[in-house]
């Protein structure tokens, strides 16, 4: 599977599952900042494009030759376990021309369970992604720590709510890129 640049808000939709943060670093939640980028997953994309859905940056989330960034805003993480969690904010809207649907204010969480959830416009939480950290680097420069090769897996629920509002195909599991998490300690 290849990744691709995106070039447009169409291909933020890998995005959506966002903005997978991964084991965070040794840090006080105070000081916590930076951005995770989300480099989508090529046949996701294609996919949902197939499909007649298209994805844009919703807020504060961003496009560039990178991937989807979505600022970090705070969080906590245990300096010896690195167990805890980060919050974004911005988002990600998907429609198909009839229906919408915002997914915003992602807050990863690292610990028994490394998932993604986000705040859906019109009330609730949902659990938008599960995170693969198997192939995870870590690397440590100065005040800042970066956390790469992180997989990005579509989680059940997220793929349920798809099917419900744009009659998509079950799609739990879909991959949908690898992200890249940039803190600022």
């Amino acid at each position: 599977m290849t990744k691709t640049r995106l070039k447009g808000a169409g291909l933020a939709a890998t995005g959506v599952l966002l903005a997978a943060l991964t084991v965070a670093p040794a840090a006080p939640a105070a000081g916590l900042g930076g951005k995770t980028i989300l480099a989508p997953e090529t046949e996701t994309i294609d996919a949902l494009s197939a499909a007649g859905v298209t994805v844009a940056p919703a807020g504060a989330a961003s496009v560039n030759g990178k991937g989807i960034g979505f600022p970090i805003t705070g969080g906590k993480v245990n300096a010896e376990t690195l167990e805890g969690k980060i919050q974004h904010k911005g988002g990600l809207t998907l429609a198909n021309g009839h229906e919408s649907l915002t997914v915003e204010n992602f807050t990863v969480k690292i610990g028994p369970k490394n998932v993604i959830r986000a705040e859906v416009a019109g009330g609730g939480k949902v659990r938008l992604a599960d995170l693969d950290l198997s192939k995870a680097k870590i690397k440590q420069r100065g005040g800042k720590v970066v956390v790469s090769n992180v997989d990005v897996l579509l989680a059940k629920r997220a793929a349920g709510a798809l099917s419900a509002v744009f009659g998509l195909p079950d799609l739990t599991g879909a991959d949908l890129g690898d992200a890249t998490v940039k803190i600022k300690t």
